[in-house]
């Protein structure tokens, strides 16, 4: 039973709206049985993923050895909601070749996690996909498709980002797909077909032509948003109906039925959608179903016997929120013989108000955001908004995906979406009729969704906790008589810290999120305390190992945008208050390198130096500059007492090598008249015993595996770091991943200006956490002076 139906329980229709034409027969709402297809709905959206995760990143573009901030939200794919399935998330990055260059660990807690990941000096330029998972979100199926969001890299800002890739010569050749309204054309009556052009790289092209038939152009075609449109006909039998282009090329329309029913979608708003059926004039009278749901759930159905024409009227209070409504039309038989994707309450959502106190800031200035959060009512609402501000020079398109777009639309159709964001900006007046001509144009057709969702979809492979399993490989011990079975084991975190654990009488133990959020900062270590002598060894089930197999199997579906960058001009250099330019070459980035061992294996390291180097020093006269006596037994043959020469029985101090100190190696090999000679000789500075974290963690019989990433704190300065004359190149000046309106729905953040004299964006994007979403932006400029 699908957890989130027994809030939003399927409804038949009682107040539907009907209207008679042409011999129309009322539409009833009696209790008819839920066709059989529908009824496979529960079934099949309880083998699905339940959620679904979101992120906003600070920024775009970034460039290389700079900071990358997150936040993301975790909601129920079917209500929007904050969901508490999952308490771990899966970061992932993969460059444009699909290598992955970020795998990490990251808390989650009550459905949000933030993080930071930190951007190599050696990531190449170009596109990059994050992909976030967790275990309610991600299955080992290959028919639910993942959906990465981008981000982009450079050297440096005046980098030109990476053109596109795909093939150009294809470039100049047009296709044109025709979508029948509902699937198919039906003789005679009246039907509307919506169609879209694109290029030979899948760009969507302006398209204009005639439909003909037989060859003789009957009417003018033309393309209204991103090469969609759409155009209406009536087909007769034994007509051959076309689409010809300016270009010359033409298409033809698909076969049409001689009977069968014709459904249209009349028009909708905030109160109802209508809908139209109608079938072949003088056909059998037919009791047909209705059946409407929305992201797996259940929304409403109606049933009527149709004669000759039906208008169907669903109240949108039936539907918990905005998106995208499956509506199928069932025969007598519970066949579906029509289907329509459309878009309910596009309002319902947050209104986000976010304006900084000035629209003009100097260098080095204090300034405010007031924020300002409503529903479509224009009530006031407690809601968490996430906020950041930025160069707007690292906004890498002229769109970008947003909280809405996102959730909405990209991932509930198949398809890679050109500018999914345009559909919910307000400031584009045709945005609803073209979102409904990428439904025509985008849906699932013919009811393919149905036999594909049937397939077998896995089940939930990852998991919050680290499980694993100690066994035991000697006799002398038995599970059954030694406490039971149960044994303690010990936990470490990078620094070092510990906790102990229980295994099970099986040996079957996890490591908590408790725990792991106790110990976060990387790598968590893990080792049994029985004896040696017991040959204790722990196993551990990591389903991370699976997500690049599994992942490959699926398709992958991304927003995209046919965007030409303009070239960008000469830079003009940056000076701080001071009179000192900012260079873009030493913008303030610091070379950083990951330290090659975290504290505990530095521990590990010290103790195999201690007790296992078998290196060491005798103080006789050395003859290489610079050393303190000759290193033995440290390379194999170097020796300065080597068996069976004259010097082998050394009799003298053996002293143990300090890390830092230069020592002389010598090697010696017997002649052929029984002397020894020096074979090579030469000096090192001693740098210890040499170990591969590898040999460290099975001398110590310890097993390593990925714990939660460490905490990063985003750098905010105060009003006496401003006054300092060292060069401030901050380019996200904001990054507030939490913040909480009050009762009337406001809030306000402050942020200092940096010497970069600029136009700056800020992107705020939030929920209440009950389905309601939201997202914003604003901008300001700051300038050198008050003058300019």
């Amino acid at each position: 039973m699908l957890r989130n139906c027994k809030k939003y329980p399927m409804r038949t229709c009682k107040n539907l709206g009907v209207s008679l034409l042409l011999g129309l027969f009322f539409l009833t709402a009696s209790g008819q049985s839920q066709p059989h297809t529908a009824q496979d709905l529960e079934a099949i959206c309880a083998a699905l993923p339940q959620d679904q995760p979101y992120m906003l990143f600070s920024k775009e573009t970034y460039e290389t050895g700079e900071d990358m901030w997150f936040k993301a939200w975790l909601f129920d794919r079917s209500l929007l909601t904050l969901s508490n399935r999952s308490q771990t998330l899966f970061l992932r990055i993969y460059d444009s070749a699909d290598s992955l260059v970020w795998n990490e660990k990251y808390p989650i807690s009550g459905g949000r996690a933030e993080g930071h990941v930190f951007i190599g000096e050696h990531w190449k330029n170009g596109e990059y996909r994050v992909e976030g998972y967790t275990q309610s979100s991600f299955y080992a199926d290959s028919t639910e498709a993942v959906f990465p969001q981008k981000i982009w890299v450079v050297d440096r800002i005046n980098t030109p980002n990476p053109k596109d890739i795909r093939p150009a010569q294809c470039k100049d050749s047009i296709s044109l797909g025709l979508y029948p309204e509902g699937g198919y054309l039906v003789l005679g009556m009246e039907n509307h077909v919506a169609f879209r052009s694109t290029d030979g790289r899948g760009m969507p092209v302006f398209m204009r032509g005639w439909l003909c038939e037989d060859g003789v152009k009957v009417s003018d075609i033309e393309s209204v948003h991103d090469g969609m449109g759409q155009f209406s006909l009536v087909p007769h039998e034994g007509v051959q109906y076309t689409v010809r282009l300016t270009s010359g090329n033409e298409f033809p329309l698909p076969a049409s039925l001689h009977s069968g029913m014709v459904m249209h979608l009349e028009h909708t708003d905030s109160k109802n959608a209508v809908f139209s059926v109608r079938q072949p004039r003088g056909s059998k009278p037919r009791r047909i179903t209705l059946f409407v749901q929305m992201r797996g759930v259940p929304c409403c159905q109606a049933s009527g016997i149709l004669r000759d024409s039906l208008i169907i009227t669903l109240p949108t209070s039936e539907f918990a929120g905005q998106g995208i409504a499956e509506a199928t039309l069932y025969d007598e038989q519970q066949r579906p013989v029509a289907e329509r994707l459309f878009y309910v309450l596009p309002d319902k959502q947050l209104t986000i108000t976010a304006r900084p106190s000035k629209e003009v800031y100097i260098r080095r200035d204090r300034g405010e955001v007031r924020i300002h959060v409503t529903d479509s009512k224009g009530k006031p609402v407690q809601a968490e908004i996430c906020m950041s501000i930025f160069d707007k020079a690292y906004m890498s398109q002229s769109y970008r995906e947003t909280m809405l777009s996102y959730n909405f639309l990209s991932t509930q159709i198949r398809g890679n979406i050109h500018h999914p964001a345009y559909y919910f900006d307000h400031k584009n007046p045709d945005r609803l009729h073209a979102l409904d001509l990428l439904l025509l144009t985008q849906g699932w057709r013919r009811y393919i969704w149905q036999e594909s969702r049937k397939a077998y979809h896995g089940k939930p492979f990852l998991c919050d906790s680290i499980i694993g399993m100690e066994t035991v490989g000697s006799r002398k011990m038995k599970r059954n008589t030694t406490n039971g079975g149960e044994q303690v084991i010990q936990v470490f975190g990078p620094s070092g810290d510990s906790q102990f654990l229980w295994t099970d009488s099986v040996g079957n133990f996890s490591v908590p999120v408790s725990v792991m959020n106790t110990l976060r900062g990387g790598y968590v270590y893990i080792r049994p305390l029985l004896g040696k002598e017991f040959k204790p060894h722990l196993t551990l089930s990591d389903g991370t190992v699976l997500i690049d197999s599994i992942r490959k199997s699926k398709k992958s579906y991304l927003s995209y945008f046919d965007n030409v960058e303009k070239e960008k001009g000469d830079v003009k250099p940056i000076m701080t208050p001071a009179g000192t330019v900012l260079l873009n070459e030493v913008l303030v980035t610091r070379k950083r390198k990951m330290p090659f061992r975290d504290k505990f294996m530095g521990r590990l390291d010290s103790l195999a130096q201690f007790n296992l180097n078998t290196a060491w020093v005798c103080p006789d006269g050395s003859q290489e500059p610079g050393t303190v006596g000759h290193l033995n037994d440290y390379w194999e043959g170097y020796t300065h007492h080597p068996a069976g020469s004259p010097g082998a029985n050394y009799g003298g101090k053996r002293l143990k090598p300090e890390i830092g100190k230069r020592y002389e190696l010598i090697k010696y090999l017997p002649g052929e008249d029984g002397e020894w000679y020096i074979a090579d000789i030469t000096s090192i500075l001693y740098q210890g015993q040499l170990y591969t974290d590898e040999e460290l963690l099975r001398m110590n019989n310890i097993t390593r595996v990925k714990g939660y990433y460490g905490q990063r704190e985003f750098y905010m300065p105060d009003s006496v770091e401003m006054l300092s004359p060292l060069p401030d190149a901050r380019n996200t000046l904001l990054w507030s991943p939490s913040v909480q309106t009050d009762k009337n729905g406001d809030a306000t953040v402050p942020f200092w200006t940096s010497d970069i004299n600029t136009q700056f964006m800020g992107v705020v994007e939030g929920t209440d956490g009950l389905g309601l979403l939201g997202s914003g932006t604003f901008e300001f400029h700051v300038s050198k002076t008050v003058e300019e």
